[in-house]
């Protein structure tokens, strides 16, 4: 089995991913507001 062969396929793997990030402009704020969430969540209960 080629070595290079499993980079090719990661490689083209990493590019249909980032270039289908582009049509889904929803995906970041999704997670940014769970970060945020999460992060809220914790200091109140940091401060409780």
């Amino acid at each position: 089995y080629d070595p290079d062969q499993r980079i090719t396929a990661k490689s083209a793997l990493e590019s249909s991913y980032f270039q289908s990030m582009p049509k889904h402009p929803v995906i970041p704020p999704q997670v940014n507001q769970t970060k945020n969430t999460v992060v809220t969540e914790n200091t109140t209960s940091s401060n409780n």
